[in-house]
């Protein structure tokens, strides 16, 4: 999500999934709907960046 900064700065906003780590495809799909979903909505927004944690066996 792209941002204005008061100083006329464009800044982009996005959420880390590593502080819901999952263990497997299962688990990744619904950390996103719980987490990453609802902060987007909660934004207003369309897009959403995510950095992704990943399991070594995912």
């Amino acid at each position: 999500m792209r941002l204005r900064h008061a100083s006329g700065e464009l800044v982009h906003l996005g959420y880390c999934t590593n502080v819901h780590p999952a263990e497997d495809l299962a688990g990744i799909l619904a950390q996103l709907d719980t987490y990453a979903v609802p902060v987007r909505q909660q934004l207003g927004s369309d897009l959403l960046g995510l950095g992704l944690w990943l399991a070594a066996p995912v």
